[in-house]
C-alpha cells in the first residue's frame, strides 16, 4: 500500500558568466507501489529558467506557491475512504562539481495539496490548496477531504465482490532557487528530492 516518488533534481543552470549560459529544468522520475497511484500533472518539472529564462549571480528566482503557473503538479490516485501521509525530503542545495571544487546553489521548496473530490481539476483544485506550513516535510490528509459533522462510518472491508471507491488528490511542488553565488559557474547542479506517499496507520 506504499508509494515512493523518487524526483532527480537536473538543473541545467542557466547562469551568466563570460557572457555563456545554458537552459535549466529539473526532471522528474516515478516510482509506483501497490494501491497508490502518482502521476506528473500539466506542468511536470520545477523548472526555473521557465520563470526567469537568465540567471546570474546574486539573484533569487521564486516559484511562489501553488497558484503560481510554474509550480509541478503531481496526481495522487487511492482509497477515497483512507487517510495518506506524504513526505518529502529534499536537499539544502543543488551541487556541481568542476575540477576538485563543489559548488552550491541553495535552494528551498515548499508544497501544498488539494483534496477536494475527484471531480475537481487542476485549476480549481489550486485555489483551494492547503499549504503546509514552512519548515514541515509532512502532511497527512483524506483522500477525499470530509465534510463537517461527525465522523463517518470505518472503511468496509475487503471481500469478494467489492471495489474500493477511489479520489484524486494533488500535490504542488514549488520553491526558491538562490541567491545565486557570483562565483557559481554555468553548467549542470544536481540533488535530489524523495517523496513518500503511503496511507497513513496512525500507529
Amino acid at each position: 500500500m506504499n508509494k515512493y516518488f523518487n524526483i532527480a533534481f537536473l538543473l541545467l543552470a542557466g547562469l551568466l558568466f563570460a557572457g555563456t549560459g545554458e537552459a535549466q529544468q529539473i526532471k522528474f522520475g516515478l516510482y509506483a507501489g501497490t494501491g497508490i497511484t502518482l502521476t506528473k500533472g500539466s506542468v511536470d518539472e520545477l523548472n526555473f529558467n521557465s520563470k526567469q529564462t537568465v540567471i546570474i549571480g546574486g539573484s533569487t528566482v521564486s516559484i511562489s506557491d501553488q497558484n503560481d503557473q510554474f509550480a509541478a503538479v503531481l496526481t495522487i490516485e487511492g482509497r477515497a475512504d483512507l487517510d495518506v501521509t506524504v513526505e518529502i525530503n529534499a536537499p539544502a542545495t543543488l551541487d556541481i562539481l568542476v575540477g576538485a571544487t563543489t559548488y552550491t546553489i541553495p535552494v528551498s521548496l515548499g508544497f501544498a495539496y488539494s483534496n477536494l473530490n475527484s471531480g475537481t481539476d487542476i485549476a480549481t483544485a489550486k485555489t483551494v490548496a492547503v499549504q503546509v506550513p514552512s519548515g514541515f516535510n509532512y502532511a497527512a490528509f483524506p483522500m477525499r477531504r470530509r465534510t463537517a459533522g461527525p465522523p463517518g462510518p470505518p472503511p468496509t472491508p475487503d471481500h469478494a465482490g467489492f471495489s474500493h471507491p477511489t479520489a484524486t488528490a494533488y500535490l504542488f511542488i514549488f520553491g526558491t532557487l538562490g541567491p545565486v553565488p557570483l562565483s557559481s559557474p554555468a553548467g549542470i547542479y544536481t540533488g535530489e528530492i524523495d517523496v513518500r506517499v503511503e496511507y497513513s496507520t496512525y500507529d
